[in-house]
């Protein structure tokens, strides 16, 4: 009767707070649980733990802007989408960065486990890829002039930008370039990852997303 769901609380798509799992992500999670029939349970962790628990089947699912990718579906079924976005560049007001291009010889941050980081560590030229525990990491070091430009979920960093004005971060999309950079370059699917040795489980919620869209609730 529970559906343990892991999370990291990256808002605007995710956060546990007065005990209710909310945020576009979130909201949309409790809603496909609360249809089916399940509680939810909520277990908040970084990003690569949400993996390897969901891998592991400590928890059932896990969720917050989770990107589709081929090496995903071998250790968990992966839903349908519940919503779309692409890759865009976070950095310092002025700069206009929108190439891979300008990404040679400059540092780029993101987030451990994300799904583009294999490639955006063989983008030519690049002089740094680092590695984050959180996206709060990422922007802390952006916004101290510790890295050049950062790949975070948009949403994230537009809810950032709306935050922290005095920042003076923007984000612009990336030039896309689908026969060398084929992940960076292509529209996002934001689904669920569900444990793989629950497919009724991933079939029910797949069921509840249809019908979102149908009933346009990710767009509410």
């Amino acid at each position: 009767g529970k559906l343990n769901i892991a999370m990291n609380g990256d808002m605007p798509m995710t956060q546990f707070k007065d005990g209710v799992l909310s945020g576009t992500d979130g909201e949309l999670m409790v809603l496909a649980a609360k249809a089916i029939g399940l509680e939810p349970v909520i277990h908040q962790m970084d990003w690569a733990a949400e993996i390897e628990s969901t891998k592991q089947g400590k928890v059932d699912i896990m969720h917050g802007a989770m990107g589709w990718k081929t090496e995903r579906t071998k250790i968990m079924i992966l839903t349908e989408p519940i919503y779309y976005f692409g890759t865009l560049l976070t950095q310092k007001a002025g700069h206009n960065w929108h190439t891979f291009a300008d990404m040679k010889g400059r540092s780029v941050g993101t987030v451990n486990g994300f799904t583009l980081v294999p490639e955006l560590k063989k983008v030519d030229g690049i002089g740094e890829v680092k590695l984050y525990d959180t996206s709060d990491g990422a922007v802390q070091d952006l916004v101290a002039g510790r890295v050049d430009m950062i790949i975070l979920d948009p949403p994230l960093v537009q809810y950032v930008i709306k935050q922290h004005p005095e920042w003076n971060l923007e984000q612009i999309a990336v030039d896309a370039e689908p026969d060398k950079y084929p992940i960076m370059s292509t529209k996002y699917n934001v689904i669920f990852g569900v444990n793989k040795n629950e497919p009724e489980l991933a079939e029910a919620i797949n069921q509840q997303i249809l019908q979102m869209w149908k009933d346009c609730t990710n767009v509410k």
